[in-house]
């Protein structure tokens, strides 16, 4: 992400390809800009992912809306750069990563014996002409800040610590036991007392998949007299039943245990004798309907 410091460019610079084109070196060192001067931690889309140091996440449509270009020529440029060598890219269906080759060339960890015993007060004459930066020039510092803020915000896409991580996830977990318990509490199911780590593992896998919804798979469920107990062997549905399995919820999902479903379940498992008990009595009234006709 973009944060206050700096980087360093070497004079070769000049005989690089990409200095030739003025459109790719303004937008290569805004990449350099953007990539972490240190690892991260973020949250995409309910997915906690770390964006190590020279990493940072975009997408190709945030690069084309941000240097005024088009999608196709934002994805020449990222080629480009593979191609030379200078980032690696990786992507997934919700964002991209890109990391700066050899990062450290352009911002060092700590500056140098060399260049710290090159460092020097500068003299009297020298600090008279220093002049703070110009309200121009801050002005479009600002501006460029504003327009990462954008892009994360637009991402969903925010920097959290790991303390505000564990915070987060305390409240996640909190805030899905309690509407599972309003739920069990009011169609007589099991309550939840603690969310184990398993438990805890099973929720943040069920957050990252798109078709996971708490409240509609309840709200599913509570028209499904099947798993609220009115079944033959008297079970109800449970926590865990739910979160535990991808292939469950989606299920209640697809009204899978309605009442059809139950009847046509109930006759699957008639045995023999009864279906041919079931058989009799059935051909026995349709004789008795003939007789009294």
């Amino acid at each position: 992400m973009l944060n206050n410091g700096w980087i360093s460019l070497h004079r070769k610079t000049k005989e690089h390809w990409i200095w030739k084109n003025p459109l790719y070196f303004r937008m290569w060192i805004d990449i350099l800009f953007m990539a972490n001067h240190k690892d991260e931690e973020i949250l995409v889309e309910n997915q906690l992912i770390v964006v190590e140091r020279g990493a940072f996440i975009t997408s190709q449509a945030k690069l084309a809306k941000e240097h005024n270009i088009s999608r196709n020529k934002a994805r020449t440029f990222i080629k480009l750069l593979k191609k030379s060598s200078m980032i690696k890219e990786e992507t997934t269906n919700k964002f991209t990563k890109l990391t700066v080759c050899n990062y450290d060339t352009y911002q060092d960890r700590s500056p140098s014996k060399h260049h710290q015993n090159t460092i020097k007060t500068p003299s009297n004459e020298h600090q008279t002409t220093i002049k703070p930066p110009s309200n121009h020039h801050q002005t479009d510092t600002n501006n460029k800040i504003n327009k990462v803020n954008n892009i994360n915000k637009e991402n969903n896409i925010y920097i959290v610590s790991s303390e505000e991580k564990n915070l987060r996830e305390k409240k996640l977990f909190e805030d899905v036991k309690n509407l599972w318990n309003w739920f069990a509490e009011n169609h007589g199911l099991s309550k939840v007392i603690a969310l184990s780590d398993t438990r805890k593992a099973h929720v943040l896998q069920r957050l990252k998949e798109k078709e996971f919804n708490l409240k509609a798979i309840l709200q599913k469920a509570e028209t499904q007299p099947f798993l609220l107990g009115q079944n033959k062997k008297g079970w109800k549905v449970n926590f865990d039943f739910i979160f535990s399995s991808k292939n469950n919820y989606i299920k209640i999902l697809e009204n899978n245990y309605g009442v059809h479903n139950e009847r046509r379940k109930e006759h699957n498992t008639l045995t023999d004798r009864e279906l041919a008990e079931l058989a009799i009595e059935t051909a026995e009234q349709l004789g008795e309907l003939r007789t009294s006709g």
